[in-house]
């Protein structure tokens, strides 16, 4: 079956898809590095994703950023060409502050996650 291409800004991704942001350890580097590697868009979810980190207990925003930037560097390294991003589900406690923590990790995109009612007030290009 042939589609068409997804058109967003000036990316243009081969397959229209975009995978969903799965949080806690499921939507990480080798994930989203994947689909974009296949022509989709690969998110990494923001959704607890320093729980692995030793910090974690003391300082979770600490850890959930530092482990976002690593994670993106891996998949971008898996996956230098592709279109990547950052899932933020809106509901997360500190929104703002991943949106903040997340500009200039990704040429690509953020997606915030409509929750509850609450759309983002913070999205689009990196």
């Amino acid at each position: 079956m042939k589609y068409k291409p997804l058109n967003i800004g000036e990316l243009t991704a081969r397959i229209p898809l975009v995978q969903g942001g799965m949080g806690v350890g499921i939507s990480l580097s080798g994930l989203a590095a994947a689909v974009a590697n296949v022509g989709g868009v690969g998110l990494i979810s923001t959704a607890q994703i320093g729980f692995r980190e030793p910090t974690w207990d003391s300082n979770p925003l600490e850890s959930n950023l530092k482990a976002l930037a690593e994670e993106l560097k891996k998949a971008r390294a898996l996956s230098p060409k592709g279109i990547l991003g950052f899932n933020i589900m809106v509901a997360t406690k500190r929104y703002e502050e991943y949106v903040g923590g997340s500009k200039g990790w990704s040429r690509d995109y953020r997606i915030g996650s409509r929750t509850a009612g609450r759309s983002p007030k913070v999205c689009g290009r990196l």
